[in-house]
C-alpha cells in the first residue's frame, strides 16, 4: 500500500500491539484513545495513514479488492490491508459526534481485529482498577447492565467489543478504550481508571432472571457464540477468527466464566457482584 507521500511520525501502544499514524494532526478529537501511551518498541506495529476529503465520494459499502477491505461510512472511509496490516482512513473534514462515535468504533475494533488476539462480544466496567466484563448474545442485556453500573459509579468501557491480552507476566488485562464514551479526553478517562491496560476480575455470560445470582459457568463449547466477537468482516477471509477462537479456548480453559442472572435492581446487582 502507498502512503500518499505522508511519512509516519509517532507510535503509539494500544493494548499489545503499536501504531504509526501519518496525518495524526486530522484525528484531533477523534483518536484521543489511540494516541495517548508512547510506545518502547518490540511488538506488531500497524501503520494509519489519514486523508481528508471535502465531502463524501465514496460509495457506502462494505467490499473486498484484491488484498484489500474497504468499509465505506457516511463520514469515513477505511481501507484495510491484512496482511501488512496497513490501514488507510479518509475523512470528510465536518465530522459530527454521532460520525466521531463510529469512527473511534472502527478503528478500535480493526486494532483488536489486527492483533489477533481475544476480543470479547459484551459489555464491561472498570471497578476499583479492575475490568467486569458482561457477555452475552443481543438483547440479553449487556447495554443495560452497563448503564446501571455506570449510574452506581463505576466506569462504563464498553457495550460492544472487549479486547483481551495477556501481558509477560501472564495476567489477563483489557484495553481500556475511549471510544464508548461520548464526550471525553484521555487524560479524564486514564486519570478515573488509573490503567491504560486494567487486570480483569471477571467474566460472565448474562441471562435476565427475577433474581440475581452467580450461577456455575456453562460448557465450554456452549459458550463460544455468546462470547466471541467479530468486527466489519475481516476475520475469516486472513485467519484472524481461527486465532481468536484459540485464544478463546485457552481463556475458557484457565478461567471460571460463570452466568450471572440478574434484574433491574441496582442493589440487589452490586451486592450479588461485589458483596
Amino acid at each position: 500500500m502507498g502512503t500518499g507521500g505522508v511519512s509516519p511520525r509517532k507510535s503509539y501502544r494500544v493494548g499489545s500491539i503499536d501504531i504509526v499514524i501519518a496525518g495524526a494532526e486530522s484525528l484531533v478529537g477523534v483518536a484521543d484513545g489511540v494516541t495517548r501511551l508512547p510506545s518502547p518498541g518490540g511488538v506488531p506495529l500497524a501503520r494509519l495513514f489519514v486523508d481528508t476529503s471535502a465531502e463524501r465520494d465514496w460509495p457506502l459499502e462494505v467490499s473486498e479488492h484484491d488484498d484489500a477491505h474497504v468499509f465505506g461510512r457516511d463520514r469515513h472511509r477505511l481501507e484495510v490491508y491484512p496482511e501488512t496490516m496497513d490501514v488507510r482512513l479518509t475523512l470528510t473534514r465536518q465530522l459530527g459526534a454521532d460520525a466521531v462515535c463510529w469512527l473511534r468504533r472502527d478503528l478500535f475494533g480493526l486494532l483488536a481485529c489486527l492483533s489477533g488476539e481475544l476480543m470479547l462480544h459484551g459489555s464491561s466496567v472498570i471497578r476499583d482498577g479492575e475490568a467486569h466484563v458482561f457477555c452475552g448474545h443481543s438483547g440479553a442485556g449487556k447495554s443495560a447492565l452497563c448503564r446501571m453500573l455506570s449510574a452506581q459509579g463505576l466506569e462504563a468501557v464498553s457495550d460492544e467489543i472487549n479486547w483481551l491480552f495477556r501481558d509477560k507476566e501472564g495476567v489477563l488485562r483489557m484495553v481500556n478504550q475511549l471510544f464508548w464514551i461520548p464526550d471525553p479526553t484521555a487524560s479524564a478517562t486514564l486519570a478515573r481508571s488509573g490503567d491504560p491496560c486494567p487486570p480483569v476480575s471477571k467474566v460472565c455470560l448474562l441471562r435476565q432472571s427475577p433474581a440475581c445470582a452467580l450461577k456455575a459457568p456453562l460448557h465450554p463449547a456452549t459458550t463460544f457464540s455468546e462470547l466471541l466477537a467479530c468486527h466489519l468482516g475481516i476475520d475469516e477471509r486472513h485467519g484472524f477468527i481461527r486465532k481468536r477462537a484459540e485464544a478463546l479456548a485457552k481463556l475458557v480453559e484457565t478461567v471460571d466464566i460463570p452466568v450471572f442472572e440478574f434484574n433491574l435492581n441496582p442493589s440487589e446487582v452490586m451486592r450479588t457482584l461485589f458483596g
